[in-house]
C-alpha cells in the first residue's frame, strides 16, 4: 500500500512513569512478527498492549495480517508473539486496524478512491489524513505526560511554595498590508520582548520551490498544501521556548484557521474535502499541544490602506494579490475578532491601522505595557471599536 504506516507493528507499554514506544519494521511481505520481550506481569497495567497491524502487508490484500488480527482478537495462537501458542498471552492486546472506514467517508468523500484516481492531485491530502488518523491512535500517551506535568507543577506551587514563571504571549493579527511588520519592528528593540514573525522565507523555500508564490498564483491547486504547511509552521513559533518575558508572534494558527482558511472555502479556493480534512487536523492538534495565547492585538487597517501599502513595499509574491482578497479577508478578521463568529483564544485590543507611521510609533511608545500585555487595556475583553 501507498502509505507510510506500513508495515509497522507498535507496541506501547506503560510504565510506572513512562510510556516507551517500541517500534519493529518489517523489511519483506513474508511479514511475521519477530520473537520480542514484552512484561506480561500481572496486574497488567491499565493500557495493556497495543499492537497496530497494518490490515495488508506487503502490497497483498488478506495476507498473514488480517488471519494474525483475527486470532488475536479472538484471543487463538498468535505465531511470533514471543514463539508462544498460549491463548492467554493474547488476553491482554488490543487491535486497533487501519481506519479505513474514516479514509472512505470524509464529509461524504472517498479519499481512498481519489488518491488512487489521480495520485498527483490528491496523494497530499490523503497522506496528510492518513497521518492524522494514526496519530489519533498514538494520543494517549502524550495525555498521560501532559497529566504529570501538570501534577509536578502542581506539586512545586503547592508543596514547595515555588512560583513559576508565567510568561505573555502576545499574537499580532491584521489583514495583508495592516501594519503587523511595523509594529513588530518597534517592539524587537524592547529588551523584554522576543519578536518571532511569520516564516515566510520557509514557506518561499520549501525543497527549493517558492510555496508562497504557487500558492497565490493557484490558490485551488495549492490551497491545501499551504495551509497545512503554514499551520505546521506556525505551531512551531507557538511551542517555540522563549526567556523573556514577552513573545510577541505575527499571527497565530487560529487566524490562519479562522480568517485564511475558512476564506479559500468559503470563496471556493478549497474543496469541501480539504475543508474537511484540514478542520479535524487543526481540532486536533491544538487539542494536543494547546498554543497559548495571553492578548491578541488586532490591527484594524481598511483593505484600501492594505492594498496601498502592498503596492509601496512591492514584494514579488504579492503582486499577484488582488483586492476582492483584502476585502473577504477583513471581513473574516471582523467575524473572528469583532463579531465573536468564532472563539477567540485570548482578550482582544482593537488598533487603528489606518494611521500613518509616525502615529503608529508614538501611540506604540505611548502604550506600551498594555500592548505586551503587563497592564489590562479598560473594557479590554468587550472593545468594540479601535482605541486610538
Amino acid at each position: 500500500m501507498y502509505w507510510t504506516v506500513q508495515k509497522q507493528v507498535v507496541t506501547a507499554i506503560k510504565q510506572e512513569h513512562s510510556v516507551e514506544p517500541k517500534v519493529i519494521n518489517s523489511q519483506n511481505s513474508d511479514f511475521k512478527l519477530q520473537p520480542f520481550t514484552l512484561p506480561l506481569t500481572d496486574p497488567w497495567p491499565s493500557w495493556g498492549q497495543v499492537m497496530m497491524i497494518p490490515d495488508s502487508v506487503g502490497d497483498i490484500p488478506g495476507s498473514v495480517s488480517s488471519s494474525m488480527i483475527g486470532n488475536i482478537r479472538n484471543g487463538s495462537t498468535c505465531n511470533g508473539v514471543n514463539g508462544s501458542t498460549d491463548h492467554s498471552v493474547n488476553r491482554n492486546i488490543t487491535v486497533i486496524e487501519e481506519p479505513v472506514k474514516k479514509w472512505q467517508n470524509v464529509d461524504g468523500n472517498n479519499t481512498l478512491e481519489l488518491m488512487y484516481s489521480d495520485p498527483k492531485r490528491w496523494s497530499y491530502l490523503f497522506e496528510s489524513y492518513v497521518l492524522l488518523t494514526m496519530m489519533q491512535v498514538h494520543h494517549r500517551p502524550q495525555e498521560l505526560l501532559n497529566s504529570l506535568h501538570e501534577r509536578y507543577e502542581e506539586w512545586l506551587v503547592k508543596k514547595n511554595k515555588f512560583s513559576l514563571p508565567a510568561p505573555v504571549v502576545v499574537a499580532v493579527e491584521g489583514n495583508i498590508g495592516s501594519g503587523k511588520t511595523t509594529l513588530l519592528n518597534h517592539f524587537r528593540q524592547h529588551p523584554d520582548v522576543e519578536v518571532l514573525e511569520e516564516p515566510v522565507d520557509k514557506w518561499k523555500n520549501v525543497g527549493g520551490k517558492n510555496l508562497l508564490e504557487l500558492f497565490y498564483t493557484d490558490c485551488q491547486r495549492w490551497s491545501y498544501l499551504f495551509e497545512s504547511y503554514a499551520v505546521l509552521s506556525l505551531m512551531k513559533i507557538h511551542k517555540k521556548p522563549h526567556v523573556t518575558p514577552v513573545k510577541m508572534i505575527e499571527r497565530s494558527v487560529y487566524s490562519g484557521y479562522f480568517c485564511f482558511e475558512h476564506n479559500l472555502c468559503k470563496s471556493g479556493m478549497m474543496s469541501k474535502v480539504e475543508h474537511s480534512v484540514h478542520n479535524e487536523w487543526f481540532n486536533w492538534i491544538t487539542k494536543q499541544q494547546q498554543p497559548h495565547l495571553d492578548l491578541i492585538i488586532y490591527l484594524k487597517t481598511s483593505p484600501e490602506t492594505c492594498m496601498e501599502r502592498i503596492k509601496a513595499r512591492n514584494r514579488s509574491e504579492e503582486k499577484t494579490i488582488p483586492m476582492e482578497l483584502l476585502n473577504a479577508l477583513h471581513e473574516r478578521h471582523e467575524e473572528w475578532l469583532i463579531q465573536g463568529k468564532f472563539p477567540v483564544p485570548a482578550p482582544v485590543m482593537v488598533v487603528d491601522g489606518n494611521r500613518d507611521l509616525e502615529e503608529m510609533i508614538t501611540f506604540y511608545k505611548k502604550n506600551d505595557q498594555y500592548i505586551l500585555g503587563m497592564k489590562q487595556w479598560p473594557q479590554l475583553h468587550t472593545l468594540q471599536q479601535p482605541v486610538c
